[in-house]
């Protein structure tokens, strides 16, 4: 849907998810603040609270939300929306993503929404009235300043806890769960086995999958063709052509499929908490 809104990123906030999507290994999340008026949105500044981050899962809690308004004062009240990062990933609204932004907007009007990855940004605005409408794939202008490099760096380092071999059992989260858990490295070899490179003819095959994850998979990539092949008498399963040019074209989308795969997977489980064997049950 086209829009005449009209989203300006300032430099200080255009050069914080720059260098946070681009450096940093986890997942991360804040606060936007900015002012929206007419059709018109300026996004000022990126608020950080303290939080636990992984891979693919963010958590905060009260205590540190109310740290934020202790550290950035006045600033808060100008909250219009979230953004967060998908570290190496691609920039895609994953299911965890709209449960938030749903809940986020239930005493709103209207909320922007960023997500980044390697410095590209994918900007959503959510509207509730008159009526409800979501506005994806939004443009923007910008100014660049790299001179906030270096203090941006010793705020995360401040704030961010980074989780290792950790499981979580809190009631507080706030953005993708459960964290790590020891059947990581399962999920990973199971993703690898859906992915097949055929040298003769550049092709990769992605499956067989059920349909929820293929569906996933080609509006992930549309851009690059794929082609569907149902399988079996119910068609649940598919398998999924990718054709490319050359090998090292191929290979890179290889990388970038299993790392989509992964995510979603991850997804999953934190909704279900089904672990491995959901996952063996859906593959």
């Amino acid at each position: 849907m086209e829009t005449n809104i009209k989203v300006i990123l300032k430099s200080k906030f255009k050069s914080k998810i720059d260098w946070l999507s681009s450096n940093y290994s986890n997942e991360i999340a804040g606060f936007i603040a900015g002012t929206i008026k007419d059709n018109q949105i300026i996004v000022e500044d990126l608020l950080i609270p303290a939080q636990e981050v992984g891979t693919s899962s963010i958590e905060m809690n009260g205590k540190q939300i109310s740290l934020l308004r202790k550290e950035y004062g006045k600033a808060c009240e100008k909250i219009i929306g979230e953004w967060h990062s998908h570290c190496d990933m691609s920039c895609f609204w994953s299911v965890t993503d709209d449960d938030f932004i749903n809940q986020y907007m239930e005493p709103r009007k209207i909320g922007i929404f960023i997500v980044s990855a390697k410095a590209r940004h994918l900007i959503r605005i959510e509207v509730r009235e008159p009526f409800g409408i979501s506005i994806d794939k939004v443009p923007y202008s910008v100014e660049y300043d790299d001179n906030l490099n270096k203090s941006l760096k010793k705020e995360i380092e401040k704030k961010i806890t980074e989780r290792v071999g950790y499981v979580s059992n809190s009631t507080s989260t706030y953005y993708g769960g459960g964290g790590y858990t020891n059947e990581e490295k399962e999920f990973k070899q199971e993703v690898a086995k859906k992915v097949t490179y055929y040298n003769k003819t550049n092709i990769v095959v992605v499956g067989p999958l059920y349909w929820f994850y293929s569906d996933a998979v080609c509006q992930e990539f549309e851009d690059l063709n794929p082609e569907q092949d149902p399988l079996g008498q119910g068609k649940e399963y598919h398998n999924i052509n990718f054709k490319f040019k050359t090998k090292e074209k191929a290979i890179d989308f290889m990388k970038d499929v299993k790392t989509f795969l992964l995510m979603v997977v991850r997804n999953e489980d934190s909704n279900t908490g089904g672990g491995i064997n959901n996952l063996y049950e859906l593959w």
